[in-house]
């Protein structure tokens, strides 16, 4: 599994099987961002049928976290895998962080609205 990134926005991800690899397989694909064991973010990408390789490009949110793609192959259950691999992380791609005090200040207010209305 390959992947490359131009800048902070854009992946694309190679995901190519041997020659003679003698399965059709089906992969799920997931993009996630995490920071430390919390997940932030995720995504099902796709889940796609392959026979020698895949190449699937994708947006990377701006949210501050370590991206990450993981791919799952599921048509062969005695060869169940996952696999994940880190896209960019803090150092590589600083995205601002997010101010949690709007969010909590937008919604305290919003229900103080809801409920003076339900006073009348």
């Amino acid at each position: 599994m390959l992947i490359e990134t131009n800048g902070c926005d854009n992946t694309s991800l190679l995901v190519r099987y041997d020659e003679y690899w003698p399965y059709s397989s089906t992969l799920v694909i997931y993009y996630h961002i995490r920071e430390r064991e919390r997940v932030l973010y995720e995504e099902h990408l796709v889940t796609t049928s392959v026979e020698r390789w895949l190449q699937y490009d994708f947006l990377l949110h701006p949210l501050p976290g370590l991206h990450e793609v993981c791919v799952q192959m599921t048509s062969t259950p005695h060869l169940l895998q996952r696999l994940c691999r880190v896209i960019v992380n803090h150092s590589e791609c600083p995205y601002p962080q997010i101010n949690n005090s709007t969010v909590y200040i937008s919604l305290t207010t919003y229900i103080i609205v809801l409920l003076s209305y339900f006073q009348r």
